[in-house]
């Protein structure tokens, strides 16, 4: 199970498919802490989702739409189980597909929030590029790996790194300037801390 740390559905718990490592609540609640008020009113898209607990997270907090990409039939079944368990079937989308699929097929855009979670022994590079033309001006891509890893060395922008133990969150700003000083980072934070 998972529970939603805020907003509408704060407390409720969501089943989750077996074999699926949720963001923990810690690293959802930082997160979204940064992404603020940004959250509210986006067009989001939770790719490789398994939990989804980003994806009912931005539901949670305001987004006006969520579309899940998900791969496994069981763990997608999930997901449709989850969005009709907080009554909010019509605010969300579960592809079953992989991720290159529905990059391939849908040619997706728009996206004011995409959050890429696959697991950590699976290769990205391949969606990367895809996942960031998927997002609105201004939007934000979030890649979440294990903290020693550095998931798109050649990134169009440098990303604000977040560290949770064994967790690290990537956030890339598509409107970001190509800088590594920490002046020029969104919000004017320090783009790498370890939150151990």
């Amino acid at each position: 199970m998972i529970r939603i740390v805020s907003g509408e559905f704060r407390g409720r718990r969501l089943a989750v498919a077996p074999d699926v490592r949720p963001t923990t609540e810690r690293a959802r609640e930082a997160l979204f802490s940064i992404l603020g008020e940004g959250v509210r009113g986006a067009k989001v898209l939770d790719a490789a989702a398994g939990s989804g607990a980003l994806g009912f997270e931005a539901l949670s907090r305001g987004a006006r739409e969520i579309v899940f990409v998900e791969a496994n039939r069981r763990t997608a079944a999930v997901l449709e189980a989850n969005a009709a368990a907080v009554g909010r079937t019509d605010r969300v989308r579960v592809l079953t597909r992989t991720v290159a699929s529905f990059l391939r097929l849908d040619r997706p855009e728009g996206f004011d929030l995409v959050f890429f979670d696959p697991p950590w022994s699976d290769p990205v590079a391949g969606e990367l590029v895809g996942l960031w033309k998927a997002l609105a001006p201004g939007g934000t891509f979030i890649v979440e790996r294990g903290s020693a890893e550095n998931p798109w060395p050649g990134a169009p922008v440098v990303p604000i790194v977040r560290r949770y133990g064994t967790t690290a969150l990537h956030i890339f700003r598509n409107d970001a300037p190509a800088s590594t000083e920490a002046s020029d980072s969104p919000s004017g934070i320090d783009p790498i801390v370890d939150c151990s």
